[in-house]
């Protein structure tokens, strides 16, 4: 397969992007049952992407097929806290990555984690982080492919 062409999010890219969150807010949904599916949200998602890697540093990657925008990656540093060893605090995290339905199968996914693992690498941290939901099992292999693993376990309690 030839190389995938990877690049920033440039601004030109908005509404592609806006349209791979809500397709992963509604994917979610069938995981979890508690995303905001409304359009304006996937646009809030992309806000807060902006937000954190202006306010922590990051970087927003497209990967592109035939032109169009096939998948959206978000990756921002963070400091771990002080029950970490100092030189294990500096670390990066995907927030967000996913790929449009007509492209899964094609190491998307595979090339925009490459590109943050670059990245991350490029940027002397100690650690990549990604979440992932349970029960997202499609994820889970993906990411211990590419050779994460589990690391903590977040529990939740709904109260309403």
């Amino acid at each position: 397969m030839p190389e995938l062409p990877i690049r920033s999010f440039e601004p030109q890219d908005r509404e592609a992007v806006i349209a791979l969150h809500w397709e992963l807010n509604r994917h979610e949904q069938t995981v979890s049952g508690d995303r905001a599916l409304e359009r304006e949200d996937a646009v809030a998602c992309l806000a807060d992407d902006e937000k954190q890697m202006a306010s922590r540093g990051g970087v927003a990657l497209v990967a592109l097929i035939d032109g169009a925008v096939a998948g959206y990656l978000c990756c921002v540093l963070t400091n771990g806290g002080p029950f970490l060893r100092a030189e294990l605090r500096r670390q990066a995290y995907v927030t967000t990555l996913v790929v449009g339905e007509p492209y899964r199968g094609r190491g998307v996914a595979a090339a925009l984690l490459g590109e943050a693992e670059r990245y991350a690498r490029g940027q002397g941290v100690a650690a990549l982080g990604v979440g992932v939901l349970a029960g997202n099992a499609g994820a889970e292999r993906l990411y211990q492919r590419f050779g994460f693993a589990p690391h903590a376990v977040e529990m939740v309690k709904r109260l309403r």
